[in-house]
Parts: C-alpha cells; sequence; structure tokens
C-alpha cells in the first residue's frame, strides 16, 4: 500500500472503475479525497457515471 499512496501524490486525479470496492481501493478514495485529488468513477462499460 506504500507505493500506492507514493503513486496517488504523483497523480492529479484517480480513477474508479466498476461498482466493487474493495477495501484498499476504498483506502485510496479516501486518501485522494483528503488530498484533494478529482475523484473519478466509471461502470464496468466504461461510462463516467456523473456526481
Amino acid at each position: 500500500m506504500f507505493m500506492n499512496k507514493v503513486f496517488l501524490g504523483k497523480c492529479d486525479e484517480l480513477w474508479v472503475f466498476g461498482s466493487s470496492i474493495s477495501s484498499g481501493m476504498s483506502e485510496e478514495i479516501e486518501l485522494a479525497g483528503k488530498m484533494r485529488k478529482k475523484i473519478r468513477y466509471f461502470t464496468e462499460e466504461l461510462q463516467e457515471v456523473e456526481q
């Protein structure tokens, strides 16, 4: 998980694909929110979900 946090720090956005969110994904989404990164969600068919 350490390297995931390092890579996330270098990204402008976090893209989340699919409707199933693992515990690791949940941690990354929470961290991205704390870092004020833009979080974009996509369906399995690669359609963006507007929030």
